[in-house]
């Protein structure tokens, strides 16, 4: 019977790589031979890594989340090939890998993905989304780097008319990005009452229990 050999993938934190060597149909020939260890956290030193791959033939480092580097490959003695998603990753030195006699090789990948994550990214840093996007989720956050104005008003456009008003307002030059109604303050339901010809104000809160 011949040697079932160890293989690990490194820092699968999404599972991708999991799931697409378990219902690939061109692994399955190679699951006969090989036992495959998935990680998703990523090891934070060389000690804990070498516990998890030292006595492995094959390691998958997903892209460039791992460094490997000479010091690691001396005290990796089983290793003999290390695979990386993508055909360059610069987290491996490749001339002490070679020293080691461990193959490295890469896997190819769509071009697009990138292309997208940038522009991604790039709309996200402009417009705060990754800030921002919390606030649709909840009533308040007190940690945002962006200004936000509350009003109290009975309408969107009285809102608009209330928040140009405000002394912050005038003074940053601010415009308005967008309004959020909120109806929730520390899971109470706010209960607003008409008090005079100039607006609306908040009297007191209902409690209505946590929401």
């Amino acid at each position: 019977m011949s040697e079932i050999l160890h293989c690990v993938v490194l820092d699968d934190y999404q599972s991708v790589a999991r799931d697409f060597i378990e219902r690939a149909p061109e692994w399955e020939a190679i699951k006969q031979g090989v036992h495959i260890d998935y990680y998703n956290e990523h090891f934070n030193s060389d000690k804990a890594l070498l516990g998890a791959i030292k006595p492995c033939q094959i390691v998958i480092a997903m892209r460039e989340r791992t460094h490997f580097h000479a010091e690691l490959f001396s005290n990796l003695p089983n290793l003999k090939l290390l695979v990386t998603s993508g055909m360059r990753n610069a987290a491996i030195d490749l001339d002490a890998a070679k020293k080691s006699g461990i193959i490295v090789s890469g896997t190819q990948s769509a071009k697009g993905p990138p292309t997208e994550l940038t522009w991604g990214l790039i709309l996200s840093l402009a417009r705060n989304i990754s800030l921002e996007n919390p606030l649709s989720q909840t009533a308040l956050s007190t940690k945002c780097l962006t200004d936000h104005i509350f009003v109290v008003a009975k309408d969107m456009q009285s809102a608009k008319q209330e928040a140009r008003k405000n002394t912050l307002f005038k003074q940053k030059r601010m415009h308005i990005d967008s309004i959020q109604e909120i109806r929730t303050v520390d899971g109470y339901v706010i209960n607003p009452k008409q008090c005079n010809a100039k607006g609306t104000e908040i009297v007191n809160y209902v409690g209505r229990g946590l929401v």
